[in-house]
């Protein structure tokens, strides 16, 4: 079953490097996030230094740092998917829209947590009974 979701929330962070609206799909031995994935920290960086420095030396002027960093968070981002194991999936909780969850990240093989925002309340009570 898929479920339309915002990954992410005031306080904390998909560790599995989603952001914004994206979905989650719940099959029978996976669950795959989709949406934009959010860039590595060293590309990040090296935008950051382009942005800001670059036009420093080369015009005498550079961009604001806090202009950037809204840049990079917005725009350094590209569509992508991730499938982990059902199996893997533990401490599921359920705050209102909010789903909570670690799993074993396939690539890295460390455990992550993720959060995101499901549609309504029912959607998220929904696809937390299908992470249990």
């Amino acid at each position: 079953m898929k479920y339309n979701v915002t990954f992410g929330s005031a306080f904390s962070v998909d560790q599995f490097g989603f952001v914004g609206k994206g979905a989650v799909l719940v099959e029978d031995s996976t669950v795959t996030f989709e949406g934009r994935k959010s860039w590595s920290a060293m590309i990040k960086l090296s935008v950051f230094l382009a942005m800001t420095l670059l036009p420093l030396f080369l015009f005498g002027f550079g961009l604001g740092w806090l202009l950037a960093l809204v840049v990079i968070h917005y725009l350094c981002a590209s569509k992508g998917a991730l499938s982990i194991q059902r199996a893997s999936i533990e401490e599921v909780e359920l705050k209102g829209r909010q789903v909570k969850f670690k799993g074993l990240h396939p690539e890295t093989g460390k455990i992550r947590k993720t959060v995101f925002k499901a549609e309504s309340e029912q959607s998220a009570s929904s696809l937390a009974g299908l992470l249990r």
